[in-house]
């Protein structure tokens, strides 16, 4: 019996690496679409952020199991990401809106594991709650950034100093920041390529 336990225990590893896989080919196959068609995203995201903030509205009214601090807290971040994409498909990291969204998603993570945790709650509406009101609209809002890379130059220039707008779009084209460029990037130094053979 001892043997088909730790086999089982490689079996977990496989399954686990295999899943991380699939998760990361299918975040890089969503940030390619969000590339592609940066306005559609952009309503996507926009009528996801309203659905989830109603439904959030909607736990208010129903459930008197969860906290009103932690929905309140969740209420917020649907706001903060609100605010965040604005200006989609240019998402500034270093806005004060996006920074404080960063910080608010951590807080409600903690204040959602820690209620989790002190209180029973089956496994599957964790799970409804966490992926529902806490990582829906972060991770989609991850895979968009990238969607900031093949922007056309606008009058919206980060660069107050300069108003150069053709100077500002290539010194902004140079640093392209998002999930896409992260994963081409890990892509091109990290995994095996394959390399063509010639034939004599």
């Amino acid at each position: 019996m001892w043997y088909l336990y730790m086999l089982s225990w490689i079996s977990i590893i496989i399954q686990s690496a295999l899943i991380t896989l699939s998760i990361g080919a299918g975040l890089y196959y969503l940030a390619e679409i969000v590339e592609e068609y940066a306005s559609s995203a952009k309503k996507v995201i926009l009528y996801a952020i309203a659905i989830d903030t109603f439904l959030a509205f909607g736990l208010l009214l129903f459930e008197e199991d969860l906290p009103f601090y932690l929905i309140i807290v969740c209420i917020i971040c649907n706001m903060l990401y609100y605010l965040s994409v604005r200006y989609f498909p240019i998402v500034n990291l270093t806005s004060f809106e996006f920074i404080l969204s960063i910080i608010m998603f951590m807080l409600h993570n903690y204040l959602a594991f820690s209620h989790f945790t002190t209180n029973y709650y089956e496994f599957n509406i964790v799970l409804c709650y966490m992926t529902i009101f806490c990582w829906l609209i972060p991770i989609g809002l991850l895979v968009s950034c990238s969607a900031n890379d093949n922007v056309l130059p606008t009058t919206y220039a980060t660069d107050r100093d300069n108003d150069n707008l053709v100077t500002n779009y290539f010194k902004a084209k140079g640093r392209k920041l998002g999930f896409l460029s992260l994963m081409r990037y890990f892509n091109k130094n990290y995994l095996p390529t394959i390399q063509s053979r010639k034939s004599f």
